[in-house]
């Protein structure tokens, strides 16, 4: 009986030891116009777990590109293995879109995002994030 107890104990003590050490993700990286090589501002980017919840993706952060293109998030407590970091760019003409993956892992993640726009892009135009 004693025996059962301690080996309660002692299961609880490594399932609440895992619980309480988030992980934390430092994903950063620019957006670019393809064809120019110019860092795009205003650019809307969000953050998806490769994970759903029935048809809609789990949004982990969401936020706007700087005058550099330059864009940042952490991420704690992600439980998926994979994630989309998608680009939206609002133009006169409509929008731009683009992908990348990345691998959720703790410490710091860079993925820069290449838009494919021929116009000469340097700001995007506000979209609705989301």
């Amino acid at each position: 009986m004693r025996f059962c107890f301690l080996s309660i104990a002692v299961a609880w003590m490594i399932v609440s030891s895992g619980l309480a050490s988030a992980q934390t993700a430092f994903i950063e990286g620019h957006v670019f116009n393809k064809f120019t090589g110019v860092p795009l501002s205003s650019a809307v980017v969000r953050v998806l777990e490769n994970i759903t919840v029935g048809p809609l993706p789990i949004v982990l952060a969401v936020g706007v590109t700087d005058a550099n293109g330059f864009y940042q998030f952490e991420v704690d407590d992600f439980l998926g293995a994979s994630a989309t970091i998608e680009v939206v760019c609002g133009t006169r003409k409509g929008e731009i879109r683009g992908r990348s993956s990345a691998t959720l892992r703790e410490g710091l993640i860079r993925r820069d995002v290449y838009l494919t726009s021929k116009q000469r892009l340097t700001r995007c135009q506000p979209v609705e994030p989301g």
